[in-house]
């Protein structure tokens, strides 16, 4: 019980600093380079309102979880919400990949043309060279980067199974990455219930679903 109010202090103080965090992003310059800061307004309002509820509501909650059957609802409503907030971004901002992103795309459809290789031969620069003479991906030898970076061809691979089935499009990747995620906050509440109980688990779950660096990217 009291590693479980511990762990409930620091998650609530991992939440005003997100908040804090979240403040900062929208007195930035949020608005001009993504055309739309209501998405990001939402969901902080998401994250205030569901905290607010929670605390003042906690043992209601407490017991409404005991009732697997209503856990179950709750957790589903949630991800909804999380789902349809990530679904609004990519549908409604203009999105084109650049730096680490457009390289896992560049890779991605070269592997699938099967040009990988030969592309990168015809490109003499280095990594190092790139990084030196100002960073530009059309410059950038992928065999080169891979070698110092194997993840990149990784995640890339994943993403050229996604690209053969649902074709190369920018939404395409960026629906593996909304997909990805969702089941990532499954697996976050299922730890921190595991460590802490629902209720804990159920926090985890409104901070992840709803926090908007985490939506946005």
């Amino acid at each position: 019980m009291k590693i479980e109010n511990i762990f409930l202090k620091f998650s609530y103080i991992i939440f005003f600093f997100m908040m804090l965090l979240s403040l900062a992003i929208l007195l930035s310059s949020v608005d001009s380079l993504y055309g739309n800061i209501y998405i990001l307004i939402i969901a902080i309002l998401f994250m205030v309102i569901s905290i607010f509820l929670l605390k003042k509501f906690k043992s209601n909650i407490e017991s409404m979880l005991k009732d697997r059957k209503k856990e179950y609802i709750l957790v589903f409503v949630i991800l909804a919400i999380s789902l349809f907030l990530r679904i609004l971004v990519v549908e409604n901002i203009s999105i084109q990949p650049k730096s680490d992103y457009r390289i896992y795309y560049e890779v991605a459809n070269h592997i699938n043309d099967g040009t990988l290789q030969e592309y990168s031969n015809q490109i003499k620069n280095t990594t190092e060279n790139v990084f030196r003479n100002g960073f530009d991906i059309n410059y950038l030898n992928f065999t080169d980067y891979i070698a110092k970076l194997p993840h990149v061809y990784f995640y890339s691979f994943i993403l050229s199974i996604i690209f053969k089935l649902f074709g190369n499009s920018i939404k395409s990747g960026l629906y593996f990455g909304v997909f990805s995620n969702i089941v990532c906050i499954i697996f976050c509440y299922k730890i921190a219930k595991r460590l802490s109980g629902k209720f804990v688990g159920l926090l985890a779950i409104i901070l992840i679903g709803f926090f908007p660096s985490i939506i946005l990217f």
